[in-house]
């Protein structure tokens, strides 16, 4: 710049102006195609038969991903859950185990009905048992699901339910059909909340796309819930927030607050959804918000959006999850395609 004072003249060189920094992400969770694990996402229940890993969750890439359109990424993590029976099977023991006992006889044809199964329910005590490893002629390897707990002898003629559908252990006694993977666990409780990935009174933007087949099936009956994406309170049940399929919907509910209908599920199409979140235990501080294909389509709700803990003091931390939850009635196979999640602390970051 130019100066004149006095009649003299001195040019003055000024700092080049400053572009604004370029908001940046969190974190960035990426599936890896051609790897056995999916890069800093962990498998959360994914379900297994016969005591080996499936591959009911994977990472693809290229002509692997489908669809098209603007959300359609580059890499997506596949998710698929199955089902191998339209209804329970229904087996019967042939000969006693006691409650140390590692096997169980069965009938040939027994045997043969639950191979693509996992889990056993003991009609007569309601406890489950997990088939571990193959069946070797009539003889059923199985392990206690809840080894530390006092276990009943296994009587012959005991009858055992095998859920259908494509089942696993969710940690409580029961089945559950799920494939899931988690991430931004709080690696222990005694860590104080400001050390947590996502501590209170944090401001998150969680942005990702999904696709949906053609064929995904759907459902009216109301009471067969299902979730596409959760968070989850690391020491508490239900989760505080989760994308439900409603019927042929889209909504956005949890153990935390109402539900708020996101529009029709958008079948063969690539889907971007924003869910922005304040997480805060205290329902006058927490909020949350829904962005889909770059629509608002629900505004700020003030709301807790985490648990408290069983001291009703102490805030439980949260992680997040992506996947195939469902109710144990579904028989159904389903298959989801999930972009890479990314978390930021403010809409510009993820493209809003």
């Amino acid at each position: 710049m130019k100066i004149t004072t006095g009649g003299v003249s001195r040019v003055v060189l000024l700092p080049a102006p400053t572009a604004p920094a370029t908001p940046s992400a969190l974190a960035t969770l990426t599936p890896v195609p051609g790897s056995s694990l999916l890069s800093t996402w962990q498998a959360e229940q994914e379900p297994h038969v016969r005591g080996a890993l499936q591959d009911r969750i994977t990472a693809v890439g290229g002509t692997d991903v489908p669809g098209t359109g603007t959300y359609k990424p580059s890499v997506a993590m596949r998710v698929e859950l199955r089902s191998y029976h339209n209804n329970d099977v229904t087996v019967t023991a042939t000969a006693d185990a006691t409650s140390g006992a590692t096997s169980v006889t069965m009938s040939s044809s027994d045997v043969a009905a639950i191979a693509p199964l996992d889990f056993m329910v003991n009609t007569r005590t309601n406890e489950m048992l997990r088939v571990n490893g193959t069946p070797t002629g009539t003889s059923v390897p199985v392990n206690r699901a809840r080894p530390n707990t006092a276990a009943a002898a296994i009587l012959a003629g005991d009858t055992f339910v095998i859920p259908g559908g494509d089942v696993n252990d969710s940690g409580s006694d029961y089945a559950t059909s799920r494939a899931e993977v988690f991430a931004r666990f709080a690696s222990s409780s005694s860590n104080p909340p400001a050390s947590w990935p996502d501590p209170v009174g944090s401001i998150r933007y969680y942005s990702w796309s999904h696709y949906v087949p053609a064929d995904f099936p759907t459902h009216d009956d109301v009471n067969w819930w299902e979730d596409l994406m959760q968070w989850k309170g690391a020491f508490t049940g239900s989760p505080p927030l989760g994308l439900d399929v409603y019927h042929s919907t889209y909504r956005l509910g949890g153990a935390l607050g109402g539900y708020t209908g996101l529009g029709a599920i958008n079948k063969g199409a690539w889907d971007w959804f924003v869910i922005g979140v304040k997480w805060s235990p205290d329902a006058t501080v927490g909020w949350i918000e829904v962005w889909r294909n770059g629509v608002l389509v629900m505004a700020r709700r003030t709301q807790a959006t985490m648990f408290y803990k069983s001291d009703g003091v102490t805030p439980d931390p949260i992680y997040v999850k992506q996947g195939i939850y469902r109710d144990a009635a579904w028989t159904d196979t389903q298959v989801v395609y999930y972009s890479p999640l990314v978390i930021a602390d403010t809409p510009a970051a993820v493209g809003l």
